[in-house]
């Protein structure tokens, strides 16, 4: 999945669809009520029926809003306005990815990276997001017959206020890092046994190590084992 950060206006965005909060109690948040004013209290509406209360990881997914150029906007509940437990907030990730991929969206834009969540700095936030987004989109095709290629969500888009963006893109970059490395490792644990062998293990921490200047690699044959004591032979 790509991730990328940008600052605009929420109603001119032009995606298939765009994730905004509403806050306990039917309270639009600040994205949400920003895209109401040129929906012409459209969300507002939906809010006061009562088709989506603000709590944390209710979804709803509204389709064409008129005055907005978004295709499909997504309100998800995030709790009260003080801020979310860092279990809320994770969890409310969840339920959001899942509504994305039960619509077949292929990008989106979200606000949901700059919510407050308690005892947890931005970066922290930025992270989860993109953690949580990258897990929900993970498929192991390497052994498929039939690549399933082009299911899911591909591309989301962080939309933040101007001043925010520097943080959140190096934020963004660091949990990009940390999402390779996990789903790096999850290949390897998905790989059937007859090939992900002790060889073929070793063969791909060489390669790590010579893609990255402060990682070493040491490969012991069983020789060195037996040297060592480790009785794993």
């Amino acid at each position: 999945m790509e991730f990328s950060v940008k600052h605009g206006a929420a109603r001119k965005l032009k995606t298939a669809c765009l994730v905004v909060g509403v806050y306990a109690g039917k309270t639009l948040g600040e994205w949400a009520a920003d895209l109401d004013r040129g929906a012409r209290g459209a969300f507002a509406r939906v809010v006061n029926r009562g088709d989506v209360s603000g709590k944390p990881g209710e979804c709803l997914l509204l389709p064409d809003v008129a005055g907005i150029d978004a295709e499909r906007v997504l309100l998800v509940g995030i709790g009260k306005r003080e801020g979310l437990t860092p279990e809320e907030y994770v969890k409310l990730l969840g339920k959001a990815a899942e509504a994305l991929k039960a619509a077949h969206v292929k990008n989106a834009v979200s606000t949901l990276q700059s919510l407050v969540v308690k005892g947890r700095d931005a970066a922290w936030v930025v992270e989860q997001h993109v953690l949580v987004f990258g897990a929900s989109a993970y498929r192991y095709t390497e052994f498929k017959s039939k690549a399933e290629g082009g299911q899911g969500l591909a591309r989301l888009t962080f939309l933040a206020d101007e001043a925010a963006v520097p943080s959140q893109r190096s934020a963004v970059a660091l949990a990009r890092a940390k999402l390779n490395g996990i789903e790096f490792m999850k290949g390897l644990a998905n790989r059937p046994a007859n090939r992900c062998t002790p060889t073929y293990l070793a063969e791909q921490a060489v390669a790590l190590a010579e893609q990255h200047d402060k990682l070493t690699c040491t490969v012991l044959e069983e020789a060195d084992m037996e040297e060592l004591g480790m009785g794993a032979l």
